[in-house]
């Protein structure tokens, strides 16, 4: 319980730190990673209870790959990647809404989502991020995004094998929606 409510506060701050900076400057993606944490920081005190956890290591290691994003430099980058960032952003705010009181940091059993965007792409929450991440690391190339890039690609694919190894109902999901990203 004390771990929730220090991830909820983390996460409210992260929401009103983007939300002020959106505001002052009028960047969308600001305000969008607002929307975001907010809604993560919601979604961590509503959510349903777990049927099954994964290991201490399997949390570990997703908490840290929720956090490692914040590595990456994002003052300056060019224009042209914005795209990618906003679209990364809204797949991402689109998944939460569905997921809702299914959502989590580690991977656990809080019930299979198969609507919204989840009718198309089983994970559209790391689909998301990778294209935001990706749009960051091009936009605002430096060898340290490239690097946390790389690192968060190697961690999802830890995260989905996971998740995809403890969600009840998984196997026959994976059958009727195809794409994993």
């Amino acid at each position: 319980k004390s771990a929730n409510f220090l991830a909820f506060i983390f996460w409210l701050l992260v929401a009103s730190y983007n939300l002020h900076f959106s505001l002052k400057s009028g960047n969308i993606t600001l305000f969008l990673l607002a929307i975001q944490s907010g809604m993560i920081a919601y979604f961590l005190v509503v959510r349903s209870k777990p049927s099954k956890n994964s290991t201490f290591s399997a949390q570990l290691t997703s908490w840290f790959a929720a956090i490692a994003p914040l590595l990456m430099e994002s003052g300056g980058c060019l224009i042209f990647t914005t795209p990618l960032i906003i679209f990364g952003l809204m797949l991402n705010v689109w998944a939460l809404k569905y997921l809702g009181k299914s959502f989590g940091i580690a991977p656990t059993d809080r019930g299979l989502v198969t609507n919204g965007p989840y009718k198309f792409i089983r994970h559209p929450m790391y689909a998301g991020e990778l294209v935001s991440l990706l749009g960051i690391a091009l936009g605002c190339y430096t060898q340290r995004n490239l690097a946390v890039f790389v690192l968060m690609c190697a961690l999802f694919y830890k995260r989905i094998r996971w998740e995809e190894g403890i969600i009840k109902g998984y196997t026959s999901y994976k059958k009727e929606v195809r794409s994993r990203l």
